[in-house]
């Protein structure tokens, strides 16, 4: 166990020093990149309006369920953070765009044909 531990501290260590430092850096772009697309989009009040839809739909499924119990999933739901969005959403985005693609998205977003699609297609 001793032996797994030390490994394990070794290679942080590696790792750290010898180029996860540098890779840290490029995921802290990556994320205030992803922020920038997402208020470019206006993420963060479409996923409030899908909430609050999504929430009203599963009320009328289960009417049933007390209103405080809905009340409670609204306001935990509102109380999400775009940090924490971002933390759920960055593995995707890094999964599927590079940093070279999602600059090209966001110089669209900022273009006028970008910022009419975020109007046109915002809830």
């Amino acid at each position: 166990m001793k032996k797994n531990s030390l490994f394990i501290a070794l290679f942080l260590t590696s790792w750290l020093f010898l180029g996860g430092a540098s890779l840290f850096a490029q995921s802290k772009n990556y994320k205030a990149k992803v922020k920038e697309m997402l208020e470019l989009t206006h993420y963060k009040e479409n996923f409030e309006v899908g909430i609050k839809g999504m929430i009203n739909s599963m009320k009328n499924l289960r009417p049933n369920i007390p209103k405080e119990v809905w009340d409670r999933l609204d306001t935990e739901f509102m109380n999400v953070s775009m940090e924490e969005l971002m933390d759920l959403l960055i593995p995707v985005y890094y999964e599927h765009l590079d940093e070279k693609t999602l600059n090209r998205v966001i110089t669209f977003h900022k273009s006028p044909a970008g910022k009419k699609l975020a109007e046109k297609t915002s809830l």
